[in-house]
């Protein structure tokens, strides 16, 4: 399937980049409080950053320093978790890395500036339950926003900018690491841009939604790379903004029902879309498509598979179907 060998690599990557973190967190000791920092609880669980702090590379665990500038917060204890960072604070330094083992959600909400290392904000939490992040606030690290999760994702930037600096990093990355059954779903009206990719997004079992709705999402490799492992549903709505890679611009991949609308999007690149799966859809209604190879890649395994572009303000330089 086009794009799914990719894909999959991406796993090795991942797994990688996962030992790094988890070998750093082994090592971590607990230090003293630092003078400018976030306010952290438990019984609820939450983290609000309402001054401007810097982080450092330590672990804070289950709230042991209330007042914490620690890169690594830890939580074992039952209950949701709710991560706010008000108008305003910028969190520098290291970043933020949010673990949780407790199954519960993990509600983000990002008014602020978070410039991170490695990481922008990361949420490594294979025993974690659902991430939201919501708010207008921009994130930036070799990855910038970057959620393993076995349950549900739902990511709206708003306007914010979301970038990944690093080479073969994604700004945004969303995964399961092929254990999870949650769904994915990612919407952004912002600036997102990623060394390999602007917008990740790959689901073991669950359905996959992106919708781009204003603003630029680019990448080296692709613009939006969006895939489930499994039959169920993938989507990708190009309802505004540009999407573009001097790769490809959009790769989509599934077992299932894969489809594309474009709304309204500018959508370049080498390939600018390339689409596979069992049955395949492409709507192209309003926005345009331009590339310097294929336009439009589809392959279908499928028996049913639809190409509709009705009035199509600018048609691809080339489509393939397969």
């Amino acid at each position: 399937m086009l794009g799914f060998a990719r894909i999959l690599a991406r796993r090795a990557t991942w797994q990688a980049s996962t030992a790094l973190v988890s070998t750093a967190l082994a090592a971590l000791s607990i230090p003293q409080p630092a003078l400018a920092a976030c306010d952290v609880t438990v019984n609820p669980n939450t983290i609000t950053c309402a001054a401007n702090t810097t982080t450092t590379p330590a672990l804070n665990l289950n709230a042991a320093h209330p007042s914490s500038s620690d890169s690594v917060q830890q939580f074992t204890t039952p209950g949701p978790l709710t991560l706010t960072f008000n108008p305003g604070v910028t969190v520098d330094g290291q970043g933020f890395q949010i673990v949780s083992n407790t199954g519960a959600a993990i509600n983000v909400s990002n008014a602020g500036v978070i410039n991170g290392g490695a990481f922008g904000l990361l949420f490594d939490s294979p025993a974690s339950g659902s991430v939201t992040y919501t708010g207008n606030g921009n994130i930036s690290g070799g990855n910038g926003l970057y959620v393993n999760t076995p349950r549900s994702i739902d990511i709206n930037t708003g306007t914010g900018s979301i970038t990944g600096t690093a080479p073969g990093s994604s700004a945004i990355f969303a995964f399961d690491n092929f254990s999870g059954a949650g769904n994915f779903k990612v919407t952004t009206s912002g600036a997102i841009s990623g060394g390999d990719y602007g917008i990740f997004a790959l689901a073991n079992t669950g359905t996959v939604t992106v919708n781009v709705n204003g603003g630029t999402v680019s990448g080296g490799r692709s613009g939006i790379s969006a895939g489930s492992a499994s039959a169920s549903d993938v989507v990708v709505n190009a309802n505004a903004g540009t999407i573009s890679s001097g790769n490809t611009a959009i790769s989509m991949s599934g077992g299932g029902n894969v489809t594309f609308n474009g709304n309204g999007s500018v959508i370049t690149g080498g390939n600018a879309l390339s689409v596979g799966g069992q049955f395949v859809s492409v709507n192209l209604t309003a926005g345009s498509v331009a590339a310097t190879s294929r336009g439009v890649r589809v392959f279908s395994t499928g028996s049913t598979s639809v190409f509709s572009a009705p009035g199509y303000p600018s048609p691809a330089t080339r489509v393939d179907w397969r």
